[in-house]
């Protein structure tokens, strides 16, 4: 089984834009499934600023779990995130 990758976000483009980079990332250089952008929840909602939150696979699954324990599979996915934030605050300082 692949593991799997979703993003919550808080409403407004910015948010969506953000969420939309953080998956991309993460499913391009995991090839993790793409569960897709969700609604977020309540607490998230409520920010002011871009918002998401990342899951990027399930420690309930014992093959995510032990993915998730490897430190080249977490400096992968933080290379993954790093990339997407950084597309992000690009985009962000062209406008």
């Amino acid at each position: 089984m692949n593991s799997r990758a979703q993003v919550a976000t808080s409403a407004g483009a910015s948010s969506e834009k953000l969420a939309e980079l953080l998956l991309q990332q993460s499913t391009q250089v995991t090839k993790a499934f793409n569960l897709g952008v969700a609604r977020a929840p309540l607490w998230l909602r409520r920010m002011k600023i871009p918002a998401t939150q990342l899951s990027l696979g399930f420690v309930t699954n014992p093959e995510e779990a032990r993915k998730l324990s490897q430190i080249a599979y977490q400096t992968t996915l933080t290379k993954a995130i790093l990339a997407a934030a950084q597309a992000f605050l690009a985009a962000d300082a062209q406008r």
